[in-house]
This record gives structure tokens, sequence and C-alpha cells, in this order.
């Protein structure tokens, strides 16, 4: 039952804009102002952290409220959408949300039912707000962020044209898409939109591809996939289907919106943002890694010099308790210049 609801991505989307005016203000300040060294607590944290220990931590304080374990009444609900940073819902909306995600109206809301309505409503306000922004505020955010961890630094090494390893399935750096691609492009606003290329396959099942844009693919499309789930298998004995979604570039709405759809613990979510060295690790119920990686600037030529950049890779395993997904980041490694000065230079 609540899987088919929360794919309902019209519902909950309508949820969101019922809400008070300056919500979505809100949203877009906490974007538009977090800074580096407090990506984590002022963001993460706050508002983008719906891991399942966080939500068990939220819904287990509520219950203890009135000494009664197991139970969550309506006043307490509103407190705890307000503790994870989300508005307080109006009268009208709260009551159509309760009585969808509610399985008895004699009951009190349980910890399954607390997590989607948690879920929903805040990819619901992310895809809102891309809707509205176009993914103008998130790129902007992820170049200010980039730019004020490394001051002074630019990818001026970066040719422009070559893939990178880190592209993903038919993305290339020559498109524009890349995460070090851009002819001795900085971290930037103007710098192109980053792509999502989404991809399900089995043994049995040969892979579908999609590529998501924000801005650039319709809205429809953009809900359809933060919303829906995949598709089940239809047969007995058939495999499920594994999912790689890979990100090409930097989109801080994006990030965000896979961070709330895949439960992504903050500590990764951070490492991801502000470029952690290689390292591998688990958090909660999913493993990460981080991989920093050279690679061609452009096209190798006989007659030139060499010329590198760096690129940086984060690797969500999620998908508890099968595991079945795998989450790509890659991005240009904006320390590069700063760590390796004169790499731009001849090499041989």
């Amino acid at each position: 039952r609540l899987d088919l609801l929360e794919q309902q991505a019209e519902f909950w989307c309508g949820l969101a804009n019922s809400w008070p005016a300056g919500s979505t203000g809100r949203f877009r300040r906490a974007v538009e102002g977090v800074s580096p060294g407090e990506v984590r607590e002022s963001l993460l944290e706050s508002v983008f952290d719906l891991s399942h220990e966080r939500v068990r931590e939220v819904y287990e304080s509520m219950c203890g409220e009135n000494g009664v374990g197991g139970r969550v009444s309506v006043e307490q609900l509103r407190r705890g959408l307000a503790r994870v940073g989300l508005p307080d819902p109006s009268g009208e909306a709260l009551s159509r949300m309760l009585e969808a995600v509610v399985e008895s109206k004699e009951s009190s809301i349980r910890l399954p039912e607390f997590e989607t309505i948690l879920s929903r409503l805040t990819l619901a306000q992310i895809v809102t707000f891309l809707e509205a922004d176009g993914g103008a505020v998130g790129a902007a955010a992820a170049a200010a962020l980039h730019a004020a961890q490394h001051p002074g630094t630019s990818s001026s090494s970066a040719g422009g044209g070559a893939a990178e390893p880190g592209d993903g399935p038919g993305v290339s750096g020559a498109d524009g898409g890349g995460a070090g691609g851009g002819g001795g492009r900085g971290p930037s606003a103007a710098a192109p939109r980053a792509k999502m290329t989404v991809v399900d396959y089995n043994v049995r099942v040969p892979p579908e591809q999609r590529v998501y844009t924000a801005g650039g693919r319709s809205d429809a499309q953009l809900r359809r996939f933060f919303f829906g789930h995949r598709a089940a298998p239809t047969a007995l004995g058939e495999p499920q289907l594994i999912r790689w979604v890979h990100l090409q570039g930097f989109d801080l709405n994006l990030l965000l919106g896979l961070t709330v759809k895949y439960n992504l613990h903050p500590l990764a979510v951070e490492d991801t943002i502000e470029q952690a060295p290689s390292k591998a690790d688990r958090y909660g119920d999913h493993y990460f890694t981080t991989i920093e990686g050279l690679c061609l600037a452009k096209p190798a030529n006989e007659c030139e010099s060499v010329h590198v950049t760096g690129y940086h890779v984060a690797v969500f395993c999620a998908g508890p308790p099968l595991l079945d997904t795998v989450i790509t980041f890659a991005q240009e490694d904006f320390s590069f210049a700063e760590d390796w000065p004169s790499a731009g230079d001849a090499a041989s």
C-alpha cells in the first residue's frame, strides 16, 4: 500500500505546493546559504538526513513525548516535521495526507508511515523547487561551495573534449557534460548542467538507459524518476533489476534528491561535496568509496605535450538488504590546480 502511495508524485507535489508562502524561500536559503565546513550541520543533517537511523531517532523521540511507546499523534507529527526542517502543513493538506497514509483513522502513525511522509514531502520540496528554478540555484550553489573551498584555483589544465574515466554510460566530456572537460573552465555557475544517467538491467533484461538534466527534462519525467520505483520481477525466479545512477558534474539539487530517495548518509554525502581523499567506508546500511584520479585533459597528439587534469568519483553501494543500487558522482577535482600547479605543463 505504501509503495503505491509513494509513487504518486502529483499527490505529494500538490501537498508541497499548498504549503504556506515562504516555505520554498526557506529551502532556497538553505541551499544558497550553505558554506564550507557547515555542509553537514547546517544543510545535510538539519534538512536532508533521512537515513533510517535518523528517521527512527525522530520517531522514537516523538513516541516518548507522552510516555507511551509506538504511538504518534497529529500534534507530535507536526513537531517531528519541524524537527527535520519541513514546514507545518495547513489543516486541509494535513488531513489529506493523513487520510492517504494512515491505514486506520483510529490508529496512530506507525514508523513506516512516518518514513513515507518524511521522504515524500522532502522529495516534493526538492522536485517542485527544481521545476521552478530549472536547476540554476543548485548549479550556482555547487560552484560557490567549490570556489570557497579552493579559492584562486581553476581547471586551467583542462583542454576540453576528452572523455573522462568518470563518464557514465553514453555521457562524455566532449558533449559538455564531462566534469573536467571544458576548455580551461574553473568552477562557475556558467559550467554546463550536470547530467544524471539511470540504467536498469539484470542478466536477462538488456540495459535501459535514461538521461536527466536539471531544467532539461520535462517535469513529469523528473517526478517519475524521483518518486517511482524500478519495475518488479514479472516471473518466478526472475532476478531483481540492478540500478546504476550516475551523476556527471555536480548539481546540488540533484545530489540532495538522490540523498533523500536512497537514504544516503550525511557523512558520505559531505565527503562527496567536499571531495574527500580516496577512501572506503561503511555508513549505516550502505558502502561508500571515493577515488581521486588523473586523465588526459584533451586527446593525445604526438606533436604536442601531454596535458592532464584531475577528477573525483564518489561511489555508493545502496539499496538494502540486496544492495542492488550503485550511485556514482563524477566531477572535476577542484583542488587539482592547487595540488599540482605544473600539471598542465609539458609531460612525456
